[in-house]
């Protein structure tokens, strides 16, 4: 069985955890194309989100989504936005058929440390999507324990399937 493969299982998470030019990210251009999901990709940063949006549209054209409306239009794509503008219309057709849809949250760390701090949203996204088991693919370079005990706690009360990679070590929790 390969990674992307893991996400046809209902109720499964993987966390990832890499260092920068690993491939967490050219893993997931590969994924798209043969994922049987639609892929929802949300980073905190709108960098990220613009620097991947590039990738995508270079690499994957027939699968970027410039808007919600296209997204929920095609059977494969692509949504890439930062948390904050996920809205409640998204919100509501994601939520009628959960198991269409794999979210990807890059930098998962600052949904939680800015959640804390100034950014609410970020760490309601998170919980929202945890709380309904969507299935779901976290990076990271690095999470710090206290953040990593934060996420494995929440994924532990309601997903069935827990996956940790560390680099290429894969751990089932």
């Amino acid at each position: 069985m390969s990674l992307s493969t893991l996400f046809d299982i209902p109720s499964t998470a993987l966390i990832w955890t890499a260092p920068p030019g690993f491939g967490k990210t050219s893993f997931l251009l590969e994924m798209i194309p043969v994922s049987k999901k639609k892929i929802i990709f949300l980073s905190p940063l709108r960098a990220i989100c613009e620097e991947f949006s590039d990738r995508v549209r270079k690499d994957l054209p027939s699968f970027f989504c410039e808007t919600s409306d296209e997204f929920f239009k095609k059977k494969k794509a692509i949504l890439i936005s930062t948390p904050e503008r996920l809205s409640e219309k998204i919100w509501v057709h994601i939520e009628e058929n959960i198991e269409q849809y794999l979210f990807v949250l890059d930098e998962v760390h600052l949904f939680i440390q800015w959640g804390y701090d100034f950014r609410p949203h970020l760490l309601e996204v998170f919980m929202r999507i945890v709380a309904q088991e969507i299935s779901l693919l976290i990076l990271s370079a690095t999470i710090e324990n206290e953040y990593f005990s934060f996420i494995k706690e929440g994924l532990c009360l309601n997903f069935e399937n827990i996956y940790l990679v560390f680099r290429k070590i894969i751990s089932i929790f």
